[in-house]
């Protein structure tokens, strides 16, 4: 008898804050092969902040490695 197999996905979850309102969301994204891994997300396309509506640009966190 063959011994059962766990599944598993994989998950990428970026997190932000709003530099108007300072409220936090996060959003998850599941790439479709393991070789999508791309951590950035496109930075001319402007994100609007769920809380209070700001339309941004985005950029990664100081210090935080891309």
């Amino acid at each position: 008898m063959a011994k059962p197999e766990h599944e598993y996905t994989v998950e990428l979850i970026y997190h932000f804050t709003c530099k108007y309102c300072m409220e936090w969301w996060s959003y998850a994204h599941q790439p479709t092969q393991l070789e999508d891994f791309n951590l950035n997300l496109p930075s001319q396309e402007p994100f609007w902040c769920p809380h209070c509506g700001t339309q941004a640009n985005l950029k990664v966190k100081e210090g935080f490695p891309v």
